[in-house]
């Protein structure tokens, strides 16, 4: 590889960092190096099943690695719930708080908060689900209510509803007087049925 003037020569370090980047969908395993050494190629994992297997694999990775579940619970759960288990105590400097969060299994909390929220989703999703039937099943009513309707009737209302008379005689759209309102919704109530009754005669 040519490397003009000016321009650093890598390092044999940083060439098999940019590999492990390149490929790091199939590293499962880094061997005893330590943390300081694998992070910025960590850094890069995106799926937390990954993740997982690598820290199965390589304990001496714990608890440094710890802040890379961090970064995944406020990526996919959220802020205020990372901010919840940073601050158990209210405090996140005091010696107490920072015990309890060295001591929290982080990768097991991330798979149970996402357990919780895809919970939740389905659960929303149920319930969307159930109001969406019920308002079909609703309409579906209103529905069968009108099948007998008779044509006539239908076309008196469209008729209505431009502004014209049965019989044509009025022209333009009816009038905003009491009379034309009366006699709009008398038309209304004669065309539509009663459930139960059958149509008008």
């Amino acid at each position: 590889m040519y490397v003009g003037p000016g321009f650093p020569i890598p390092t044999l370090f940083e060439l098999a960092k940019r590999v492990c980047i390149r490929h790091i969908n199939v590293i499962d395993d880094i061997g005893d190096l330590p943390y300081s050494i694998v992070k910025p190629i960590l850094m890069r994992v995106e799926c937390p099943d990954k993740l997982k297997t690598i820290e199965e694999n390589c304990s001496q990775l714990v608890p440094e690695i710890n802040e890379l579940w961090q970064l995944f619970i406020l990526r996919d759960i959220g802020e205020s719930t990372l901010h919840r288990f940073l601050n158990p105590l209210e405090s996140g400097d005091s010696p107490e708080a920072r015990e309890i969060i060295n001591n929290t299994d982080w990768s097991s909390l991330y798979f149970n908060l996402r357990e919780e929220k895809l919970a939740k989703e389905k659960e929303q999703v149920d319930e969307l689900k159930k109001a969406m039937k019920k308002h079909n099943e609703q309409k579906e009513k209103r529905q069968i209510g009108f099948a007998n309707v008779r044509s006539e009737d239908i076309g008196k209302l469209r008729m209505l509803d431009k502004g014209r008379s049965f019989s044509g005689v009025m022209s333009g759209r009816v009038g905003k007087d009491p009379a034309s309102k009366v006699f709009r919704n008398a038309a209304l109530n004669k065309a539509l049925i009663k459930p139960g009754k059958g149509r008008f005669r």
